[in-house]
């Protein structure tokens, strides 16, 4: 894959740029201090933690995403039982 530099939401310059990606353009004074990032990564390391919060307003987005992946999870795990009835039914054909 090749990102444009000029527009680093463009990956081969078809697709469009993600709302994230976008925004992060728009407002790039708004972005953190690398010694206080540095500071959150070196405390986690230190107390094992595996995720660094950086943003901790971003909640909301983090439950929605949560939310996605169970619901596919939960399809799958629905549709499970059907295809391996499916798959022992045509074993014993």
């Amino acid at each position: 894959m090749v990102c444009d530099v000029a527009d680093p939401g463009s990956v081969d310059g078809a697709a469009p740029r993600s709302p994230i990606i976008a925004e992060i353009a728009r407002r790039p004074e708004t972005g953190l201090d690398p010694g206080a990032v540095a500071a959150q990564v070196l405390a986690a390391i230190r107390d094992d933690r595996f995720y660094i919060f950086t943003h901790p307003g971003r909640r909301a987005e983090v439950e929605e995403r949560f939310s996605a992946i169970l619901a596919a999870m939960d399809t799958v795990s629905a549709q499970r039982p059907v295809r391996m009835a499916l798959f022992l039914s045509a074993k014993r054909r």
